[in-house]
């Protein structure tokens, strides 16, 4: 799905006095902004993969992503400082807010208003035609009557040059928080049930993404090619015509055959031999098939390798919640 992107310029001090804007051949998007006698001008370019590149008065200040849609050139100027970017599909709105204090685009939020405004020190802002009045709310995550849930997205990138190996995640917060990580190779999920409370802080080791397959994860072994397949009631007979490897598959592990660039499900170990492998099986193979054994992907857990790992944690708690810091616990990998 599509981002519908709504830019609100949240001045702290003054009001914006007069908005200009213009696209030039290069199409690169221009809004002058005057807060009261303070010039402000934003340059918005077109990064390229559906991200557009925030300039304030010639500096980066930050970036837009429409996940991966194409770019257009729609840009909606609303002349108390509020600009939009539709696609042409259906959109999931977000406000981003710019302070003119800290020059820079400060927060994400996951109510769209109307209009937004402040008056003495107090915020508030319209939807669908009703007056609110912001800040005052005991619970937390909630705007115009709806539910969000708090995000926040990092990345992990020491040794840029090296492959490591991710362990746990440590969390420095008086509440736990659900984690979804990725990194060039592997997936990841550690719900907050997964986090043990330890002197104020919150630990929790990196496990896969249950019922799922990585061929670059050990979890998941080749075996060989079978050379005989024989059914007794529910059960499979799986032989080869060598000695299996019984230090990398075990019982209760998943069987799988190759099919094309895919994996096909056959059923679970229930008995292993020197040479053959018994299943209770939901597909039956065939001789010379290549059997493949999978372990359980989140009990079987080292971590998660990869150059970089990407971490965005996320809580729906309608209390006040403080997140201080957030680390891993990494080492190169040699696998």
């Amino acid at each position: 799905m599509c981002d519908c992107i709504k830019v609100t310029y949240q001045v702290k001090y003054g009001e914006i006095t007069s908005v200009n804007s213009y696209v030039n051949e290069e199409g690169i998007y221009t809004f002058n902004l005057y807060v009261g006698e303070e010039y402000v001008e934003v340059e918005i370019i077109n990064g390229g993969e559906g991200t557009w590149l925030l300039y304030t008065n010639g500096l980066l200040s930050g970036s837009l992503t429409t996940d991966g849609c194409p770019i257009g050139s729609n840009w909606d100027l609303e002349p108390a400082g509020t600009f939009e970017y539709f696609t042409t599909e259906e959109c999931d709105p977000k406000t981003i807010t710019y302070s003119t204090v800290s020059q820079g685009w400060n927060s994400f939020w996951s109510f769209v208003p109307d209009w937004m405004s402040e008056l003495n020190n107090v915020f508030y802002s319209f939807s669908s035609g009703d007056l609110w009045e912001h800040n005052i709310n005991p619970i937390r995550n909630s705007f115009y009557d709806n539910r969000y849930k708090s995000k926040i997205k990092t990345i992990f990138n020491a040794s840029p040059l090296e492959n490591k190996l991710f362990k746990n995640i440590c969390i420095n917060s008086n509440e736990s928080w659900s984690a979804y990580i990725n990194t060039n190779l592997q997936s990841a999920e550690t719900p907050y049930t997964y986090f043990v409370e330890k002197e104020g802080f919150w630990y929790a080791y990196i496990r896969n993404i249950d019922n799922t397959i990585s061929v670059k994860s050990i979890s998941t072994q080749g075996v060989g090619n079978t050379t005989l397949v024989t059914v007794v009631g529910g059960i499979a007979t799986i032989a080869f015509n060598f000695n299996i490897d019984k230090t990398s598959i075990s019982i209760g592990d998943k069987i799988y055959k190759k099919s094309g660039s895919s994996l096909v499900f056959l059923g679970d170990i229930v008995n292993i031999s020197d040479s053959s492998i018994n299943i209770s099986f939901s597909t039956v193979p065939i001789a010379g098939d290549f059997i493949v054994c999978v372990k359980n992907s989140q009990v079987e857990s080292y971590g998660v390798r990869g150059v970089y790992m990407d971490v965005r944690l996320e809580n729906d708690s309608t209390d006040e919640v403080e997140l201080f810091s957030l680390s891993s616990t990494a080492f190169k990998s040699f696998q």
